[in-house]
């Protein structure tokens, strides 16, 4: 307030009192002014200004922030402008508008092409990388040497400390309790797609989220990613089209650099990429990211806390303190079975994540018992593991490969889990009957393959039981009974079913939830009927099919129809030729995905589709039916397209 009274040549006020600011209100009432307010921090600025800022004459207030939240808090009768990153063709014109300021020919004269679009290429579209890059080469030679020279030192020392110092500010205005959250980003290499929920899951092991009174440190691990995610620290790759929230996240590359800066200076995770890396020998938290490290972490702490490996399986004989442990490698890299050496000794494991079978595992897990989760990914097999592993009583979660009719025997009878909040990926146990079964009461996530052997009743009562409840997913059980009649499915918002091949035999009223806002199904054999009735549900939001045999080959989205649908899917479905989209059908669809749907024709009804922002198509080369050319032509609307098997054109 005393830049903008200097400005208005008024003599600054010696302190923001009432009367001194009534003369600034007076100094600009019945005036046309314009003001600029630029990389805004506090969030309750406005709230202060706009009380000695009178609104008249068409004036105009322009704020910029790093900051959702700072945006936010302006009266939602403003405007508020999401700035996405540049198009290279934007990136490199506001580059050389910096680096070459007084006579932009030289590009051309000077042979600085090439090397321009490797500065450009390296500021990843972000224009505050592409202003401080563009200001350094300003005070240089524009010639290709002097360039070249720069780029050698930004190779040498990073991408350079201007950029680093500015970005840095966004971590300087973190709360302390998100620090330590944004320098674990620092684990993942460049370009990496992090799923949102095992991250949090990470956090919460690492003992990174505080417990707030009468809320999940779920939900608090939620929020912290949403804040980041508004302050514009990470970058949102994926968000859930029914609830909105956060699926997959990464990080912009100086962000990283940054990330990787900080967690260095806090000696709070050292990445290890190359096989001389000698910096982590004090380090509690490890991230492998090169190949050859059979012998890397012999000189680690002996007190490591974390390993996370990315392309090689590291000795960790020595290191019985590791608390968190992930198998983050490419599936190609990923072998059937794995021999993690020392793993029997991680008595104080919280957190493990695992693609492949680990020798030794079902015999050393009874012992893990500080385990919180545990995420087996993609084991070909059953894995079943012994009764005393659901002894273990901090489990909050607990993810098995589910295929279509398989899982791992679930808890015994009679036990008790009350921490527990996700279980998928298992089948019940034949001893579960009627006054014998599990108590998980706040589980809120459940995927079960049901057994033949198991009666009606049995599961009924013991879905009765789970009062918070709101993700349900059913493989192998034919749904003969009315599930509106249940407590267990008034709190849910997703429900699946699995048929293995089968058909619906409940009616039309039982066979779907009207207050689910997600219906997945799988399968099964679907009628243009069933399409009916889902499509008169008015809070459906999301709706997949995956396996699913559509009798006929054909589906009618009707006029009207799936009022509020916003996602949809179709996975797997051979016999699926035909989608006939009417005009004024799911009037406000965003995301479309079709995953090898081979005999798929495209639907012409695409064009009607007015709000979709974002289609999948995926397809056999073998088979497609389709070309990218004719998707690209009807979907002409759409900003996200993307495809993968299909042919270009047709020959």
């Amino acid at each position: 307030m005393r830049n903008i009274a200097e400005q208005l040549k008024m003599e600054p006020p010696p302190s923001l009192e009432g009367h001194h600011l009534n003369n600034l209100y007076e100094c600009l009432n019945g005036k046309r002014y314009i003001i600029v307010l630029d990389d805004v921090w506090s969030e309750n600025l406005w709230a202060e200004l706009r009380k000695v800022l009178p609104d008249n004459n068409g004036s105009r207030v322009l704020m910029t922030t790093r900051s959702e939240n700072v945006a936010m808090k302006v009266d939602a009768t403003h405007t508020l402008y999401h700035l996405q990153l540049l198009r290279h063709e934007l990136s490199l014109e506001l580059f050389l508008k910096k680096a070459l300021p007084q006579n932009p020919n030289e590009y051309y004269t000077n042979n600085l092409s090439e090397i321009s679009k490797l500065f450009v290429k390296i500021c990843g579209g972000l224009p505050l990388a592409l202003v401080v890059l563009g200001g350094i080469l300003s005070n240089e030679e524009p010639t290709h040497d002097a360039w070249e020279r720069v780029m050698k030192r930004m190779n040498q020392h990073g991408v350079g400390n201007e950029v680093s110092e500015v970005l840095a500010t966004s971590y300087d205005y973190l709360p302390f309790a998100l620090k330590s959250c944004f320098m674990y980003f620092a684990v993942f290499p460049e370009d990496f797609e992090i799923e949102a929920l095992s991250l949090q899951w990470m956090w919460i092991a690492e003992g990174l989220i505080p417990q707030d009174h009468g809320r999940t440190l779920e939900d608090t691990a939620g929020d912290f990613l949403e804040d980041l995610a508004k302050r514009n620290m990470i970058q949102v790759k994926d968000r859930a089209v029914s609830d909105g929230s956060i699926t997959y996240c990464g990080m912009h590359d100086l962000m990283r650099a940054v990330a990787i800066g900080k967690a260095h200076d806090e000696n709070f995770f050292t990445v290890c990429s190359n096989p001389d890396e000698q910096s982590f020998s004090e380090a509690r938290r490890i991230a492998v990211h090169q190949s050859n490290c059979d012998e890397l972490l012999t000189r680690a702490n002996p007190n490591l806390r974390s390993l996370f490996f990315f392309e090689c399986i590291p000795n960790c004989s020595g290191h019985r303190y590791i608390r968190v442990i992930g198998d983050m490698r490419n599936p190609r890299l990923r072998n059937d079975e794995i021999k993690i050496v020392g793993f029997e000794r991680f008595t104080r494991l919280r957190y493990a994540q695992f693609y492949n079978k680990v020798i030794d595992f079902e015999n050393s897990i009874g012992r893990m018992r500080n385990l919180q989760t545990l995420e087996i990914q993609n084991f070909e097999h059953n894995v079943d593991l012994p009764d005393c592993f659901w002894n273990i009583k901090t489990l909050r979660h607990v993810i098995f490969p589910c295929f279509t009719g398989t899982g791992s025997l679930g808890p015994p009878p009679k036990i008790s889990l009350e921490n527990l909040q996700t279980l998928v990926g298992i089948r019940n146990k034949e001893s579960w009957a009627r006054g014998n079964l599990p108590n998980l009461s706040n589980l809120r996530t459940f995927r079960i393959a049901m057994t033949e052997r198991l009666q009606i009743e049995v599961i009924v009562e013991f879905l009765c039981t789970l009062k918070k409840l709101d993700n349900l997913v059913i493989t192998g059980l034919d749904l003969l009974f009315d599930t509106s009649k249940f407590p267990f499915c008034a709190n849910l918002t997703t429900f699946g079913y699995f048929g293995i091949g089968g058909s619906f035999h409940a009616t039309d009223s039982s066979l779907f939830l009207i207050n689910v806002t997600q219906h997945v199904l799988g399968e099964l054999e679907i009628q243009q009927h069933h399409i009916a009735v889902l499509e008169k549900l008015t809070k459906l939001i999301f709706l997949a099919f995956s396996g699913i045999q559509f009798v006929g080959g054909k589906i009618i989205f009707s006029t009207k129809g799936f009022p509020y649908l916003r996602g949809l899917q179709f996975n797997w479905s051979d016999n699926i030729e035909e989608l006939h989209i009417e005009k004024g059908a799911m009037p406000l669809l965003q995301q479309l995905r079709v995953v090898y749907c081979d005999n798929l024709e495209l639907p012409q009804g695409l064009k009607y589709l007015t709000k979709l922002n974002a289609l999948w198509w995926y397809a056999n080369p073998e088979k497609a039916t389709t070309t990218v050319e004719e998707i690209h032509q009807l979907c002409e609307h759409v900003p996200i397209i993307k495809t993968d098997g299909l042919p270009q054109r047709r020959h």
